[in-house]
């Protein structure tokens, strides 16, 4: 049964628990020191107001100085408190949007999970202009590089699979060693001007490398990862964070998904006549050759 909700739309109590469970998963991502872990455990006990409580009041609910909060914030990835604490305040926007229910059973938790990560993308694309210029950046880009290893092979190939309906040439690296840097040399001497890696959790240590080699050639890198945790963030361009579900036994990929999306709905916004006629050559190539049941 539904709980009764207050003028803003959602139970007050309700919704500081799902800002708890929500704060409890992202410090779990984390290697932190006893101290740090004492801190973290202040912020889910004071889920309800912790996005805006001063480093001060944290310090002094936690029982440590006031230098050890920021640092806890710098550990996280961030550049102080106060970007971490805006980092909370998009956590309980978003689980302000969502009515919960009374004893969620763990399949609805992780659901839920999955949408406080969507609402955070959202919240991440408010300015439009970045994602626009990444997508012209791939769009043309002549051959186009799209680097996913281990586990973002398939969001690397999923992404390839829809943008060559739009762009000529697109090139998937998704295997390490000495073919992803020949490749790279081959499509740096044709072109290359652009590349999209996929680096999700776990980082595979080749994907850094193949990062470097791309750099080393003057390609710009747009990126799909998940900062403040990713060792990658720094070595790109254009990053489009988001967040991995962790609520099951294997990483969920629902918001890179819809991160994929976006910036091939970028891509598509860049050159729209050139787009509609690709779209429009394909639909009858499927018809002539009959690729669909329907």
């Amino acid at each position: 049964m539904g709980i009764g909700v207050s003028n803003d739309g959602v139970h007050a109590g309700a919704r500081a628990t799902l800002m708890a469970e929500s704060l409890t998963g992202f410090f779990a991502g984390f290697r932190l020191t006893p101290a740090q872990r004492r801190i973290a455990q202040t912020f889910v006990e004071n889920a309800s107001e912790a996005a805006y409580l001063s480093s001060n009041q944290v310090a002094a609910l936690a029982g440590v100085s006031q230098p050890s909060v920021a640092r806890l914030a710098v550990a996280l990835g961030f550049s102080g408190y106060p970007e971490f604490r805006q980092h909370l305040r998009l956590l309980v926007d978003a689980n302000a949007t969502v009515e919960p229910k009374e004893d969620l059973n763990e399949y609805e938790s992780a659901v839920a999970a999955e949408l406080d990560n969507l609402q955070v993308l959202m919240h991440d694309v408010a300015d439009r202009e970045p994602l626009r210029e990444a997508g012209r950046r791939l769009l043309g880009s002549e051959p186009l590089l799209v680097v996913g290893l281990r586990s973002c092979s398939g969001l690397a190939n999923y992404f390839a699979a829809l943008a060559r309906r739009i762009h000529d040439d697109v090139v998937v690296l998704d295997c390490a060693g000495s073919v992803l840097s020949e490749r790279v040399e081959v499509a740096a001497d044709a072109g290359a001007s652009a590349a999209l890696v996929l680096a999700l959790p776990r980082y595979p240590r080749e994907l850094l490398q193949a990062m470097k080699w791309i750099r080393a050639r003057g390609i710009h890198l747009v990126a799909i990862t998940d900062p403040p945790r990713s060792p990658v963030a720094e070595q790109a361009d254009y990053v489009l964070p988001v967040a991995v579900g962790t609520r099951f036994i294997f990483d969920s990929h629902a918001a890179p998904i819809v991160a994929i999306n976006l910036l091939l709905q970028a891509m598509c916004d860049a050159d729209p006549v050139r787009t509609q006629h690709r779209l429009d050559r394909f639909e009858e190539h499927a018809r002539t050759h009959r690729f669909f049941v329907k």
